[in-house]
């Protein structure tokens, strides 16, 4: 599938409820369908605040319900996915060199810590006020994200190295995101 050729995106969020089973079963919430695109619409700004939301949404139900700790790692990876998203967003505002989302895109792949070195590049001090511990928690989570080590539910296993504090991961991404944006 060719990026640059779409002319329209449908997107919903859902809300995950128990039935009598208790299996977890998505009710729509929104539905959003045909937004036309022009030739400088950014991709990437519109998947991420999706990918976040989708991801926040995840996490209230698991902090608010207890439901969904059986999906382990998804809510990281969701934000996750958004954080790369976004990154890869704000790198094609400052200088898309000519390319469309999809080949540019592809350019970083799924590698946060190229795309954290790029933004630096470009003048982005996206590590200012973090630890030297969060830089670390950063750089390994980026080298396990890009290795797909997030991608699938594991469950919940507190002696699994990848078992990552959510709260930390969303309060350490919208801490860089903002270094990024001022």
């Amino acid at each position: 599938m060719d990026i640059k050729n779409i002319q329209s995106v449908s997107v919903s969020l859902a809300k995950f409820v128990k039935n009598e089973n208790g299996d977890l079963i998505p009710i729509p919430i929104e539905l959003q369908q045909v937004q036309k695109f022009n030739n400088d619409f950014n991709l990437f700004e519109f998947y991420a605040k999706y990918f976040f939301n989708s991801a926040y949404a995840l996490k209230e139900v698991v902090f608010n319900t207890g439901d969904g700790l059986e999906l382990g790692n998804v809510p990281v990876f969701l934000y996750l996915h958004a954080f790369e998203l976004q990154l890869k967003s704000i790198l094609y505002n400052i200088n898309n060199e000519g390319l469309n989302t999809d080949t540019f895109g592809r350019k970083y792949g799924h590698n946060l810590n190229s795309l954290l070195s790029e933004l630096e590049a470009k003048g982005k001090t996206w590590n200012q006020g973090l630890s030297i511990t969060e830089k670390d928690f950063i750089t390994k989570t980026g080298n396990d994200y890009k290795n797909k080590l997030y991608n699938y539910a594991d469950g919940v296993d507190l002696s699994n190295p990848l078992n990552l504090d959510l709260v930390k991961v969303e309060e350490l991404i919208h801490k860089i995101l903002n270094n990024c944006l001022e």
